[in-house]
C-alpha cells in the first residue's frame, strides 16, 4: 500500500489542440482514439482519491484539459473531497476565455499556461499553427 501520495496526475480526456515538439501528445495522437473519461472511471477515480490522499492533484495528462466538458464539475469533484490538496490545472491557453479564466482562479491553486516560443513566429513552430 502506498503511505503518502505526493502528485497525483489525471487524464480525463484523450486529445490536445496543439502539437508541441516537447509533448508526447505528438508521437501518440495518430493512434489514440480521442475520448472522455467515463463517469464510472471518473467515480473510481474519486474513490482512489479519496483513499489515497494525494498532496497535488493535477487534471492534466498529456492532453489539453479544457477540451473536457465536463473539467469544471470534475475540479469541483477533486475540491470538495479533499480540501488540503493543492489543484495544479496547466493549459496550452488556446481555450481560456474570462469565464474559464476566472472559474479557475477561484478553484485551484496553480494555474500553468505552456508558452514555448519567445515570440508569435516560435511559438507557433514549437507548439503548432494557432498558438500565437
Amino acid at each position: 500500500m502506498i503511505r503518502k501520495l505526493k502528485v497525483l496526475e489525471i487524464q480525463t480526456i484523450s486529445n490536445c489542440n496543439s502539437d508541441c515538439i516537447v509533448c508526447p501528445w505528438r508521437q501518440i495522437k495518430n493512434t489514440v482514439i480521442a475520448q472522455y473519461m467515463s463517469e464510472y472511471v471518473w467515480n473510481k477515480t474519486l474513490e482512489g482519491i479519496n483513499m489515497l490522499k494525494p498532496v497535488i492533484i493535477i487534471p492534466y495528462m498529456i492532453n489539453e484539459p479544457l477540451l473536457d466538458k465536463n473539467i469544471t464539475s470534475r475540479i469541483r469533484d477533486l475540491r470538495s473531497l479533499n480540501h488540503q490538496a493543492q489543484i495544479e490545472f496547466s493549459t496550452n491557453g488556446l481555450l481560456l476565455s474570462e469565464k474559464s479564466s476566472e472559474f479557475l482562479v477561484n478553484h485551484t491553486d496553480v494555474i500553468l499556461i505552456s508558452l514555448f516560443g519567445s515570440d508569435e513566429n516560435s511559438n507557433a513552430v514549437l507548439m503548432g499553427k494557432g498558438m500565437s
